[in-house]
């Protein structure tokens, strides 16, 4: 009988001394105005959780190095034309958007939008037994669709909401990280620091004596407020995007796992107030991770509309070759705006959808 006889591999080990690190990654070159746009796949809901911004294990292992400082509540000045800049293109946007003629249907069973004249046939409604959604006429303005958060009077010694104090005053999480970034407004008052605030034993101690007057609050006038078309709104609204990632490099933001809820400032609130998976073993309160800018300023997607597809609904049996767009981008497109060039793939505009009776004939 023939012995197997097993192969033998020489391992030589050397010590961590002597490793090389990983080369860097090649950087990368820019894109060309006659090459194709990065390609971009239609975005999918996540079942459970969202996806966390930074690697769980970086996060325990840079949390164990260094271990997070509190909010001093002194401010970046390099920041403060930013603020302005931001909270300028969101009033701006906000103006812009009902003067858009693009008619705009939404869902009344779920938050689905569909910009056009005949809404879509497409089953994707979660809260309804034939999963077809139940359209009504919208406003231009459901496109935009902003999260609110709790307003933070002192984010240095009071930087985290109560449930008892659920009835705290809200803003718009984009104007109430602007007001966190330097911008005064009058009906979002904040006290501002001249000195640091410090932590000794676990306890905040503020050495500042007396609150200071505080700067006066800016006007419309000052910050350039302006009405324009759909393109720009479509500039504004990327701006914003720009602008508010930006902003969250430095301060914090957070949002729910499970949820929608967002809340700026260096702590999580503690309002029990989540119904999302799971609420019961949290007793309401919201898994807090870190944000991203959809968190902050969500793209809505929505089923991007063809000229060729716009005298029909859309049906469910040809979903696979329709793309999607963030609601606010589809609304200025189809109102004449050129589409940006980050969303040109996802929107598919090169793919070209069969008849309705020829969709079974396609491989």
């Amino acid at each position: 009988m023939r012995r197997l006889i097993s192969p033998r591999f020489n391992l030589h080990f050397r010590s961590k001394s002597t490793l090389k690190p990983p080369p860097p990654p090649p950087p990368q070159e820019p894109i060309k105005d006659d090459e194709d746009p990065p390609y971009k796949d239609l975005p999918l809901q996540p079942h459970r959780r969202k996806p966390f911004k930074t690697p769980l294990p970086l996060l325990i292992r840079r949390h164990r190095r260094h271990p997070p400082s509190p909010d001093n509540g002194l401010l970046h000045p390099h920041l403060l034309p930013l603020s302005h800049s931001l909270y300028s293109s969101y009033l701006s946007l906000l103006r812009s958007l009902p003067s858009l003629h693009p008619l705009l249907h939404r869902c009344l069973l779920c938050s689905s939008l569909h910009v056009g004249l005949h809404p879509h046939l497409i089953r994707t409604c979660p809260s309804s037994p034939s999963a077809l959604h139940r359209w009504s006429p919208a406003e231009p303005i459901h496109a935009l669709r902003l999260p609110d958060s709790y307003h933070l009077f002192d984010r240095a010694s009071h930087p985290r909401v109560t449930h008892t104090a659920r009835a705290h005053p809200r803003a718009p999480a984009v104007v109430e990280l602007c007001v966190q970034a330097g911008l005064d407004l009058e009906e979002y008052p904040t006290r501002r620091r001249t000195r640091p605030v410090y932590s000794v034993g676990g306890r905040t101690v503020d050495f500042e004596g007396e609150p200071e007057p505080q700067p006066k609050p800016v006007t419309e006038a000052e910050l350039g407020i302006g009405v324009g078309g759909p393109q720009a709104a479509l500039d504004w609204w990327l701006a914003m995007r720009a602008g508010a990632e930006a902003l969250m490099e430095v301060y914090k933001v957070w949002t729910c796992g499970y949820c929608e809820e967002v809340q700026v400032g260096p702590k999580g609130h503690n309002v029990r107030r989540c119904r999302a998976r799971g609420h019961q073993f949290r007793a309401g309160l919201h898994a807090w991770q870190e944000a991203t800018v959809d968190d902050v300023v969500p793209p809505n997607y929505v089923w991007h509309v063809r000229t060729e597809d716009a005298r029909r609904p859309m049906v469910h049996e040809l979903r696979r070759y329709y793309g999607m767009a963030p609601a606010v981008v589809e609304l200025c497109v189809q109102a004449g705006a050129a589409a940006p060039r980050e969303f040109v793939s996802m929107m598919r505009a090169d793919v070209v959808a069969p008849e309705s009776d020829e969709f079974d004939l396609v491989a």
